[in-house]
């Protein structure tokens, strides 16, 4: 089994106002559900609509809605991209924005979450949800007045491993020791832009001849692609693993197949280098097994 990691971050950011002058703003964090991160494995996150309540529980994983939802926004904009790919930890963020126009909120709100539809029209389901909080990080409300808007963002930043992950297998006899760490951070657009619809399953796979190399890379050229199957995921456990196979036909590499890459529904790519090479002939077929795990940023 070769394992990689990544780590999900969110963040609130709620600013209300009147014509082109805003009033206040505050950033507030968040918990990414427990739904949340089993959406991801299963298929269905869906990061489209904000809705506002007046709930004071403080958030828990285990919370799938709002405590009092009040109302939902229409399907909101995703407006920038953001990244540090230059120094560790390398993350990169998408922000998420919509705005209740002056006239469409009044009143107290004190909780805010985002999700698909269900989370516009009852708050149920939702991907993250926290509680408004003031400058000193206490629970407080914000109230909009008719004549008000209210904007909401979601900036979800998505943290790459910072160490590679190193380990070894034995086939037909020989010890190969393998390196996995994140790949194509350079080509965001395609890959590590986080997703309004973010999915785990490794969609597409490659082996190649050459050497695996830094973050920002592929594997060193030829390559050929492979085959990809997703096992079913298991609740909770906040993990997906596929399964590749190297048929009959491929890999048939003169030097062996020294990298693989993958990349997933999340908008990441991962590299496994091995060493030494794997060599197989045109009768074998060789299957890997890889499991790509997430989580909840806790700093």
């Amino acid at each position: 089994m070769l394992l990689c990691n990544s780590l999900l971050k969110g963040t609130y950011k709620i600013t209300k106002g009147r014509g082109n002058k805003a009033s206040s703003s505050i950033e507030v964090p968040n918990i990414i559900t427990n739904y949340g991160l089993n959406a991801i494995g299963q298929g269905r996150a869906d990061l489209r609509y904000f809705c506002l309540g007046r709930g004071n529980t403080p958030s828990k994983p285990e919370m799938t809605s709002l405590e009092n939802y009040i109302t939902g926004s229409q399907e909101a904009s995703s407006e920038r991209i953001y990244s540090n790919i230059s120094i560790k930890p390398y993350w990169v963020r998408r922000e998420f924005y919509y705005r209740f126009p002056e006239g469409s909120l009044e009143g107290d709100f004190s909780e805010i979450g985002i999700g698909g539809q269900d989370a516009a029209q009852n708050g149920s389901n939702v991907f993250s949800r926290a509680l408004i909080r003031d400058l000193n990080g206490n629970p407080t409300t914000i109230t909009v007045l008719p004549d008000e808007w209210l904007d909401v963002h979601y900036f979800l930043t998505y943290y790459l491993p910072s160490e590679d992950v190193v380990g070894s297998f034995v086939l037909n006899g020989k010890t190969h020791f393998y390196t996995v760490r994140p790949a194509e951070l350079d080509s965001q657009g395609t890959r590590w832009t986080p997703s309004n619809r973010p999915n785990s399953a490794v969609n597409r796979a490659f082996i190649y001849e050459g050497d695996i190399r830094t973050e920002r890379e592929s594997p060193l050229p030829p390559s050929e692609e492979v085959h990809v199957s997703n096992d079913t995921y298991v609740q909770d456990s906040f993990a997906k693993t596929a399964t590749i196979k190297v048929f009959p036909g491929k890999g048939n590499f003169d030097n062996g197949i020294k990298g693989i890459l993958f990349r997933t529904g999340m908008s990441s790519a991962y590299q496994i280098g091995f060493d030494p090479p794997i060599k197989k002939t045109d009768i074998q077929t060789i299957t890997f097994k890889v499991k790509h795990s997430w989580g909840r940023d806790q700093s």
